[in-house]
C-alpha cells in the first residue's frame, strides 16, 4: 500500500512539474505576443485556452493586460471565454483598459464584451460616451481620464473633459502628473489637451517619472517624436533642462529613444555634451545586452555620429569599428593601457570581439588589467563562452587565476556559467581548481546538479 502511495506522489509531482512548465511556456508567449507560437500551442493542448496562469488568470486576461494584441485574437478565434474573471474579478476588456490598450479593448468589445464607462473610454468609443453622458450626471472618474489619456482616445476624452472629475493632488507619496503626461505618446491626443488648457510648463514631481521633468522630457524618454514635433510647435525650447540641467536630447539618448533623437537634432537640439552622450549610449553595447536593446543602441550611437559628435577609441571598440580603432591605436599606442574604469581590453572582452583584442594586445595592452570589479578580459571571455577570446589571451599570457574583488577566478566563471569546454580550457592551461572565492567556494562547488557528473569528467581527466 505504501508503495502504490508513493508511486501516485511521484506520478502526481511529475504531472505538477509538467503543467507548470505549460503554463509557464504559454506565459512566455504571451508576454512576447508571439500569435503563431500561441497558436501552434492551442492546436497541440486545446486545454491551455481554459487554463489559469499567474495567479489565477486566464490566459486571455494576461494577454489582454499586456497588450498582446496577436494571442488576444488567437485566443478568441480558439473561443477563449470572453467573461471569464481573474482572482480580481476583472475581465479580459477590463485589464485591457487598465493598461490603456485601446486597439485590444476595441477588439474584445467587437467579439462581443460588454462596455462601461473606462472601457469605452479606452476604446475612444464617441457613441457610447455619447449616451453615457446623456443618461447620467455623474464626473467621469479621474482614473478613467486617465486610462483614456494613456490610450491616445482623443474623441471620448474631449467629450468628458466638461464633465472630468479634479486630478488629485496627491497619490503614492507625491504629486499626480496631468493628463498630458499620460498622453504624451500620443501626439493628437496630447495637442488637444494642450489646446484644452493644460500648461505646456508643467513638469513632474514627487515620486511620479523623474522629479522636475518636463513634457518634452517625457516625450523623448517614450520615443515620441511626433509629441515633440507638438510641444516644439507651440514654443517649447528643445534645450529647456529639467532640474538636474538634463535635456531632452539626454533623456533620448539614455534610453537609446532613436526617433525621439532624430527629432531633436533636426530641430536644432545641442550637442555640447555630445561625447558624454556617446559614452553613455556605448556602455550598454556590452555582449549581455538583449538583442533588440543592442541593435537601437547601436542606432542610437551611429545617429550621433552622424551629427558631428567626435567618435573616440571607446565608441570605435565598443561598435565593432576595427579600422577606425586602429588608427586611433596607431596613432597613440598609449590608448591600450590608459587606465579606465573599463580598460579596453576589458571591454573587448566583454563584447567577445577578438579582433579588437589582437589589436589592444598588438598596441600594448597590459593582459592582466582589471575593471573596478577585479574581473580581467579572461574572466569575460570565458564568462560569454567567447573560446576564440580565450585561446588569444592565454596563447598572449594572460594569468590563468586571477581572483576578482568577489575572489571568482575565471574557472569558477566556466563552472559557474556551466561552460564545461571552457573549464577544461582553463584546467589545461593549468588554473588553480583549489582556490577559493569570497564565500568559500572552490570552482566545482558552483556545478549544477544536472552537470555535476560532466564537470567531475571534466576536473577528473588529465592535464
Amino acid at each position: 500500500m505504501n508503495a502504490r502511495l508513493a508511486v501516485s506522489a511521484v506520478v502526481w509531482s511529475l504531472a505538477l512539474v509538467a503543467l507548470r512548465a505549460q503554463e509557464a511556456e504559454l506565459t512566455t508567449i504571451l508576454v512576447r505576443d508571439d500569435g503563431v507560437a500561441l497558436a501552434t500551442l492551442l492546436r497541440e493542448r486545446p486545454a491551455m485556452r481554459d487554463g489559469k496562469i499567474e495567479g489565477g488568470w486566464p490566459p486571455l486576461n494576461v494577454a489582454a493586460a499586456r497588450g498582446s494584441i496577436a494571442c488576444v485574437r488567437e485566443l478568441l478565434a480558439a473561443k477563449a471565454p470572453i467573461d471569464a474573471t481573474d482572482a480580481n474579478a476583472r475581465t479580459a476588456i477590463q485589464r485591457a483598459a487598465d493598461g490603456g490598450h485601446g486597439a485590444v479593448v476595441r477588439l474584445l468589445r467587437d467579439y462581443g464584451a460588454p462596455l462601461d464607462l473606462l472601457t469605452a473610454m479606452v476604446a475612444d468609443d464617441e457613441t457610447w460616451v455619447r449616451r453615457w453622458l446623456a443618461d447620467n450626471t455623474d464626473e467621469v472618474p479621474w482614473p478613467t481620464q486617465m486610462r483614456a489619456a494613456q490610450a491616445g482616445a482623443t474623441a471620448t476624452l474631449r467629450l468628458a473633459l466638461p464633465r472630468a472629475a479634479p486630478r488629485p493632488q496627491v497619490e503614492l507619496g507625491g504629486a499626480m502628473p496631468s493628463l498630458a503626461f499620460f498622453a504624451v505618446a500620443h501626439p493628437a491626443t496630447l495637442a488637444m489637451l494642450l489646446d484644452a488648457g493644460e500648461p505646456i510648463d508643467q513638469r513632474f514631481e514627487g515620486k511620479w517619472g523623474f522629479t522636475g521633468s518636463t513634457l518634452l522630457h517625457a516625450a523623448a524618454q517614450r520615443d515620441a517624436g511626433a509629441s515633440i514635433d507638438v510641444l516644439l510647435a507651440r514654443g517649447m525650447n528643445v534645450d529647456e533642462p529639467d532640474q538636474h540641467g538634463g535635456t531632452a536630447l539626454q533623456a533620448a539618448a539614455a534610453g537609446a529613444s532613436v526617433q525621439a533623437m532624430a527629432t531633436l537634432l533636426g530641430k536644432g537640439a545641442s550637442l555640447a555634451k555630445g561625447p558624454t552622450l556617446l559614452q553613455f549610449t556605448c556602455e550598454y553595447l556590452a555582449r549581455g545586452t538583449e538583442e533588440l536593446v543592442r541593435r537601437q543602441r547601436q542606432r542610437a550611437a551611429k545617429l550621433l555620429l552622424q551629427h558631428g559628435v567626435p567618435l573616440d577609441a571607446f565608441a570605435a571598440l565598443t561598435l565593432g569599428m576595427h579600422e577606425e580603432l586602429a588608427r586611433f591605436l596607431t596613432a597613440d599606442p598609449q590608448l591600450a593601457k590608459a587606465p579606465r574604469k573599463e580598460p579596453l581590453l576589458v571591454r573587448a572582452a566583454m563584447c567577445t570581439d577578438v579582433v579588437a583584442l589582437r589589436l589592444l594586445l598588438d598596441a600594448g595592452a597590459d593582459i592582466a588589467v582589471t575593471g573596478d570589479d577585479g574581473y580581467t578580459a579572461l574572466h569575460w571571455a570565458v564568462f560569454w563562452n567567447a573560446p576564440e577570446c580565450v585561446e588569444l589571451l592565454l596563447a598572449r599570457g594572460a594569468p590563468v587565476s586571477p581572483s576578482a574583488k568577489n575572489g571568482l577566478t575565471p574557472l569558477h566563471e566556466a563552472v559557474r556559467c556551466s561552460h564545461p569546454d571552457q573549464a577544461a580550457r582553463m584546467l589545461r592551461a593549468g588554473a588553480d581548481r583549489t582556490k577559493k572565492d569570497r564565500e568559500g567556494k572552490v570552482p566545482l562547488d558552483y556545478a549544477v546538479t544536472e552537470l555535476r557528473a560532466k564537470f567531475e569528467a571534466v576536473f577528473a581527466a588529465p592535464y
